[in-house]
């Protein structure tokens, strides 16, 4: 989703915890293959665990849609997370 070329800044669970809207679910989306973007609810312990695999702040585009943070599903999708807006 992002064609930034700035530097990639990686998140602790535990950080990403803090950027996330309170609630046991969080809003998430991917971009599909055809481009198309595809918005969900995902379970916040399941971000969590994701973010154990890997998780770090979002490119401009995703951050300005309001989704500052992104995670990897275990097939290798970026999903980029709903946080909070300083």
């Amino acid at each position: 989703m992002s064609t930034d070329t700035k530097e990639r800044v990686n998140l602790t669970p535990e950080q990403l915890d803090a950027m996330m809207l309170e609630g046991d679910h969080v809003h998430t989306f991917i971009q599909t293959n055809s481009g198309m973007l595809l918005g969900a609810d995902w379970d916040r312990k399941d971000i969590l665990e994701a973010a154990k695999r890997g998780a770090e702040l979002s490119g401009d585009a995703a951050t300005a849609m309001k989704h500052g943070a992104v995670v990897w599903h275990e097939n290798g999708t970026p999903v980029f997370v709903e946080t909070k807006q300083p």
